[in-house]
């Protein structure tokens, strides 16, 4: 049987829950950042090619991934990091390094589902033969940007997650 780990103010938890959470935090943190690394090379596809239907077939897959594979990862990986947070000895608010990558997280996560029915858009006017549509310029921009600063910002959380900068806050 797994020995409970206690820390202060924290309910005791068996170690194999701890290592499952941990797990599970490790794989859909790391799936989130995979899957965001491949929307983005199909938005740079979308600019890029001349090559019709390779642009159709980037925007449909991009909405593809980004609705079914990235939201729902993000989800995911946002709430075992809480719970993770809440059971381990780190708590969610008591290291300035916790409390950021959970802000960080958040907005990551808000972003991205404010950018589905931009996804949406593109796929549909990919499956209408339509997407070479100069007015749909800077919604594959977009795509582009965020995607980006999407990356850079999970690469920062996962950097934050390996070396835990600052110290305690008074919370």
């Amino acid at each position: 049987m797994s020995e409970p780990i206690k820390t202060e103010k924290m309910m005791a938890i068996p170690r194999s829950t701890r290592n499952i959470l941990l797990t599970l935090h490790i794989v859909t943190s790391v799936g989130w950042l995979g899957s965001v690394v491949a929307f983005l090379a199909l938005a740079a596809v979308g600019v890029i090619s001349q090559n019709e239907l390779l642009v159709r077939a980037s925007y449909i897959d991009m909405d593809i991934i980004g609705r079914f594979v990235i939201v729902p990862i993000a989800c995911v990986s946002l709430v075992i990091g809480i719970i993770q947070a809440l059971k381990s000895r780190w708590g969610l608010v008591r290291y300035y390094w916790v409390l950021v990558k959970f802000g960080l997280t958040v907005f990551a996560t808000v972003v991205l589902i404010t950018k589905v029915r931009i996804m949406e858009r593109l796929s549909e006017a990919a499956v209408a033969g339509q997407i070479l549509n100069n007015n749909l310029h800077h919604e594959k921009l977009e795509m582009i940007i965020h995607s980006g600063g999407g990356l850079v910002l999970l690469i920062i959380i996962t950097v934050f997650s390996v070396y835990k900068p600052w110290g305690k806050t008074n919370l």
